[in-house]
């Protein structure tokens, strides 16, 4: 049986209890599906940090808690891939901004 049938059942393999913020109506998306559905939902362009970090954050009650990271592991990537943009931009000339390439 494979993995979308066994999602359809309602059988969630270990693996995808790791990445549920993925799973949306009971199919699993790609990173690049669900950004391109938050920004039809925002109305603008994303930057890939902020749709990672909407997409690896737990929703809050009230705006005063801190952030909840889904795994930890999230959040490590989160903290090195803007370390890594900051080293690029550091790097490029001045008033130019990185391309997804380039960050990728």
């Amino acid at each position: 049986m494979n993995l979308r049938n066994k999602v359809k059942q309602g059988k969630r393999p270990e693996i995808l209890r790791r990445v549920a913020p993925c799973i949306l109506v009971g199919l699993i998306k790609s990173q690049a599906a669900v950004r391109k559905e938050l920004e039809l939902k925002e109305k603008r362009i994303l930057p890939q940090d902020e749709a990672f970090r909407i997409t690896h954050v737990k929703q809050k009650k009230n705006s005063e808690q801190p952030d909840e990271w889904v795994e930890e592991r999230a959040k490590q990537s989160y903290i090195q891939f803007q370390q890594s943009r900051a080293e690029l931009c550091s790097s490029l000339p001045p008033g130019t901004e990185p391309t997804d390439e380039q960050l990728n």
